[in-house]
């Protein structure tokens, strides 16, 4: 059975945990296995298998997050456009939902009109991160440059989700985009009594048939913790770019 637990769901717990003094992981130590989309078929996931050498490594993913991970042998599944996310189901609580792809890695949402033949993607403590095949270069590049424009549209904007039982705020802001990559900055907080923001940063690129996602977020208000910058990000997104074009097809 998948375990749908996707990063956002683990960020709004973690708030919770951190506010009651727990801490949901220690950086640097053995990361649990990662929540995977599913194959859709044997078939499928045997033709597409290759797709897996486009996530990242533990060194790879260690250099973005700025700490040792230890990936501990996990490895994804393949699945197809079905098997992308869904943080915010009710999409009819939810205002600005057209930059929803900004604020959260490789929702389905985003994904709804392009030519998706699999997908692979992992969502681990502090990072979702994955890769989407289209159908050819031309229809990714099309994806990218819709994407990019979405973005530079939701710059300033904030996602509201009131379908909880407390609002969740999602302000966008530093949107970034070059040809071949896009970042943000969001700020996710809620009206909960107990409630502590959470910073994410968020990268997206393409490369041949690709798209790569990538999504890092750590909790504290900017203002009195460290501030997340979209370097990281940016880092896990340029590796998966470059493990495209040299992944065995």
């Amino acid at each position: 059975m998948l375990r749908r637990r996707t990063a956002r769901s683990t960020m709004i717990l973690a708030t919770v945990l951190l506010a009651t003094g727990c801490a949901d992981h220690v950086p640097g130590t053995a990361m649990p296995a990662p929540s995977v989309a599913p194959a859709t078929t044997p078939a499928a996931a045997r033709e597409f298998e290759w797709l897996k050498q486009v996530l990242p490594n533990g060194a790879e993913l260690s250099r973005a997050v700025g700490y040792a991970v230890d990936l501990d042998g996990s490895t994804p599944s393949i699945g197809g456009g079905s098997d992308l996310r869904n943080t915010k189901p009710v999409v009819s609580k939810v205002s600005e939902a057209d930059c929803l792809g900004v604020v959260s890695a490789l929702e389905e949402s985003s994904y709804s009109a392009a030519p998706v033949r699999a997908v692979t993607y992992a969502t681990e403590p502090e990072a979702t991160y994955g890769a989407v095949l289209l159908s050819s270069p031309d229809a990714a590049a099309r994806v990218f440059t819709s994407m990019s424009e979405q973005w530079q549209r939701c710059n300033g904007r904030t996602v509201v989700d009131a379908s909880g039982n407390h609002l969740l705020k999602d302000r966008i802001e530093a949107v970034t985009a070059t040809d071949d990559h896009l970042s943000a900055k969001v700020l996710l907080t809620s009206d909960s009594p107990t409630g502590i923001p959470v910073q994410i940063v968020r990268a997206l690129g393409v490369s041949e048939d690709c798209i790569v996602e990538a999504e890092l977020f750590v909790a504290g208000d900017p203002a009195t913790t460290t501030t997340l910058t979209t370097e990281g990000a940016v880092k896990l997104v340029e590796s998966m770019m470059a493990n495209v074009r040299t992944a065995t097809r």
